[in-house]
């Protein structure tokens, strides 16, 4: 069920010498918060910027994290789901986003190359990847920035 159906390789060779990289399709800028940001204001930063992942950064704008859309959901539904909303909103502004983030974040440099970035969101079936340079998040590769180029929207 794993195997690549051959029509497909071709593509995948002409990807390969085009030598594409990261920072060819990354999304920049990318919207980030620190630990203690509030999930509440994480919320809102998704609602408004429509994005599903926000790294998270120290103050000198290392990554030390990441927090998804289903983060989010997992402790709204775990954690939240016995409240009224107006204690949920409440609750909201005290929860740090250092609570909910995942610590162990697969990053990639913007010299990645796109084949290499494909296979490795494909193989950890990643959302997305930081973009990185010397520890300092510079932008975010996600699903649709691959669409957005491989449709050219």
């Amino acid at each position: 069920m794993n195997a690549k159906p051959e029509r497909f390789q071709s593509a995948r060779d002409r990807l390969s010498r085009l030598k594409l990289c990261v920072r060819d399709i990354m999304s920049v800028p990318v919207y980030s918060l620190c630990r203690d940001d509030s999930l509440g204001k994480a919320e809102q930063l998704m609602q408004d910027k429509g994005v599903r992942h926000i790294p998270i950064v120290d103050r000198e704008g290392l990554l030390v994290g990441l927090l998804s859309h289903r983060d989010v959901l997992r402790y709204s539904l775990s954690e939240l789901s016995e409240v009224s909303q107006l204690d949920r909103n409440i609750l909201i502004g005290d929860i740090p986003v250092g609570e909910l983030m995942q610590p162990e974040v697969q990053a990639v440099t913007p010299d990645t190359t796109l084949r290499t970035a494909a296979v490795l969101m494909a193989e950890k079936k990643y959302g997305c990847l930081p973009v990185t340079e010397n520890g300092k998040l510079v932008g975010i590769v996600t699903e649709g920035d691959f669409l957005s180029f491989f449709t050219d929207s």
